[in-house]
């Protein structure tokens, strides 16, 4: 039942239900046609078993899949206060203190209480209630309190070390329809606190990044905008909180202030800026929400209808429409390969067995064709993927090695020639932003290195499906004529070119790479109404792509300047300006920061690190892992139909009239159904490009 406070509605979980429903409507009648074909009368199975079950996993991975939101922002931003509003009513611990000490995974739960689960390092679970988990671990509670007396430094660095996070089950109807938010600890914790923060973003379909009215982007802020949001910015979300705590005559010079600022954070002109307001930038005013949610009235005013709005579109026409292609695909290549298998049965419904197994004889040569043909594909997507991860890895390692035994020379510390007491600060600035420019020349340096290996890679394997697929449609083509009575005995297929040989190598030809580039952004990976349309123009357009994701490794290292200790120490007696005048501390103070710097780019070069680039470069080659596949259920199903029909026929009559008749009817209702999924996903498409 909907909750009767929800202020939100997601469209786009109704519209992802309506999809994972029409696709068991498929799955449905194809498993309802596979029953009746085993009744007397019938002819036997189509034997559609891998597409029913392709259509069971797709139906299962919408029906479970979820819209993760990121809450980030500084401590005291009223990021809980949000999500209440959300929500409808007051669920997450709030205060005027940090609250949320650690992520927060908010979850939907059918009882009806609020029950919390808190994961530890050590893969043990605490099972709390709401009330329980608020008394110990929030930061505002009483008990925390104490212990920050008693422990003050060491509390979050030693008493909430061994958690992880925690999940909160919440009996809310807007997280029944498969949404969750992950609300998280302000930006100010440790570096690692604050990495486990930025380790959520890739799992999350959009950010919401909380700011204050009260204070207009800190430096902090500003630092996390720099750093890790701004080449994410068509995702995140500005929700500008506390106006209510403003005057009504400085709310003006507030936003000019916000807007200025996003202006240097995002590098965009100020006019640009000011059209982002209401499309990515919403003041919102949290409390007074609540406090109308309490009195159960409207929220006209407080920033939220307009907000959930846009959040609507956006998740409908930039996030679902990528999100829904592999299920239209999967429509679009079992409404195609169904089709098919109908039109070859029709064929043959009424020959005689002499003459069926004359047929089924001719076919097996050209399936033995095909079959060499998936074989060749598999090996070469394998032996490729191999090779890449191989050549990725050497690369990487020594690509990061070298830079590490080049820093001494590479990275030249700033001068402080004629530093002043009071410029300790800018000098600071100076340095962290020099390592910022050196480490983002560096990252680019490898995303160059990797662009080439996987580009290079990916373009050889597309032209092999390219020049396969080519050839392996047209022996299906070739089968059903001979189905269809043509003399196919003095033009027996000849062996594949493109057989593996005898070292079990594959050949795979370098084609021209603006030719592939071409090829890729226009589709050419699957010809129109094959079953390679599930490796199309979307999927290898991504693919080509990718290496993007591999330049972004280590783009998290943070400047941990443990080297200022030694500026302090030394200048503490005679101040800086005495400081800046002897050489040997300089000096000492310069090695301390390199080494500070050395340490920060060794952690890329870590066993967790290198496992982690060969799982991204392997997901590279899952397109054309399922594509491979898509082709041996193509051919297995072929080869079990014709072998259906034929034990059919002989172990009894059948009505062929009547089972034309009901196959005609499964082909046209197949077909009806695909049309509406298409029909509906353009629909989608389209209004996205208005």
């Amino acid at each position: 039942m909907k909750d009767q406070y929800s202020t939100v509605e997601f469209d786009a979980t109704a519209i992802r239900s309506w999809f994972a429903t029409q696709l068991a409507k498929i799955a449905q009648t194809l498993k309802n046609s596979e029953k009746k074909s085993q009744e007397v009368g019938a002819s036997g199975e189509l034997a559609l078993s891998a597409l029913i079950d392709n259509l069971d996993r797709e139906v299962n991975k919408l029906v479970n899949e979820k819209f993760r939101f990121l809450i980030i922002g500084d401590f005291n931003r009223g990021k809980s206060s949000i999500l209440n509003v959300l929500f409808g009513k007051e669920l997450l611990p709030m205060g005027v203190t940090a609250t949320t000490s650690i992520p927060t995974v908010v979850k939907y739960g059918k009882e009806q209480k609020v029950n919390v689960v808190v994961h530890k390092k050590d893969g043990t679970e605490e099972n709390l209630s709401l009330e329980g988990y608020k008394n110990k671990y929030t930061l505002n509670s009483k008990d925390v309190k104490d212990k920050i007396k008693r422990i003050y430094n060491s509390v979050v660095g030693g008493w909430l070390k061994d958690l992880d996070y925690a999940d909160f089950y919440c009996p809310v109807d807007l997280l029944s329809k498969g949404v969750e938010f992950i609300d998280t600890a302000g930006l100010n914790h440790t570096d690692d606190e604050d990495m486990k923060t930025l380790a959520y973003i890739p799992e999350c379909h959009a950010i919401f990044f909380v700011l204050s009215a009260e204070q207009q982007l800190t430096a902090k802020e500003k630092e996390y905008l720099n750093k890790h949001i701004k080449d994410k910015i068509g995702t995140v979300f500005f929700l500008i909180n506390k106006w209510e705590l403003l005057e009504e005559s400085d709310k003006e010079e507030v936003h000019n202030t916000f807007v200025d600022g996003l202006s240097e954070c995002l590098q965009i002109e100020q006019s640009e800026v000011e059209k982002m307001w209401g499309y990515s930038v919403f003041d919102v005013y949290a409390q007074t929400a609540l406090k109308r949610l309490a009195e159960q009235k409207h929220l006209d005013g407080t920033g939220f209808i307009e907000f959930n709005r846009r959040l609507n579109k956006f998740l409908i026409h930039e996030r679902l429409t990528a999100e829904l292609l592999p299920s239209v695909q999967i429509a679009t290549s079992v409404k195609h390969q169904v089709v098919k298998l109908i039109d070859e049965r029709l064929l043959i419904l009424n020959e005689t067995v002499k003459s069926l197994e004359e047929k089924i004889k001719k076919v097996n040569p050209y399936i033995d064709v095909m079959e060499r043909i998936v074989k060749s594909l598999k090996e070469g997507t394998q032996i490729q993927k191999n090779a890449c991860i191989i050549e990725v890895l050497g690369k990487y390692e020594s690509y990061f090695a070298q830079v590490l035994n080049k820093i001494d020379n590479d990275f030249v510390m700033p001068s402080v020639s004629g530093l002043k007491d009071n410029q300790k600060e800018d000098y600071k600035k100076i340095l962290e932003k020099k390592f910022q420019e050196y480490q983002q020349e560096k990252l680019n340096g490898w995303e160059q290195i990797s662009q080439g290996i996987v580009t290079k890679t990916i373009l050889e394997l597309t032209n092999l499906f390219q020049e396969e697929s080519n050839e392996y449609e047209k022996k299906r083509r070739e089968i059903q004529e001979i189905l269809s009575g043509k003399d196919y005995n003095s033009h027996m297929p000849k062996q594949s070119t493109y057989e593996t040989n005898s070292t079990g190598e594959t050949s795979l030809k370098v084609i021209n790479a603006s030719a592939a580039g071409k090829m890729i952004l226009a589709g050419g990976g699957a010809a129109v109404g094959t079953v390679t349309a599930g490796v199309g123009a979307a999927y290898i357009a991504n693919l080509a792509g990718a290496h993007i994701l591999l330049g972004t490794i280590g783009t998290s290292l943070v400047l941990t300047p443990i080297g200022w200790g030694l500026l302090a120490v030394s200048a503490a007696g005679g101040g800086l300006a005495a400081w800046w005048g002897r050489r040997s501390e300089i000096e000492k103070f310069q090695r301390g920061m390199k080494e500070q710097i050395k340490k920060g780019l060794k952690t890329i070069l870590e066993p967790d690190k290198l496992l982690g680039i060969q799982e991204k470069v392997g997901t590279l080659f899952v397109g054309f892992e399922n594509c491979t596949k898509e082709l041996k259920d193509d051919i297995e199903s072929l080869k079990n139909s014709l072998n259906n029909l034929l034990e059919s026929k002989k172990k009894k009559e059948f009505d062929s009239i009547a089972e034309a008749t009901r196959l005609q009817e499964l082909k046209a209702n197949i077909y009806t159904q695909w049309e509406d999924i298409d029909a509906k996903y353009a629909e989608i498409a389209t209004a996205k490009s208005k």
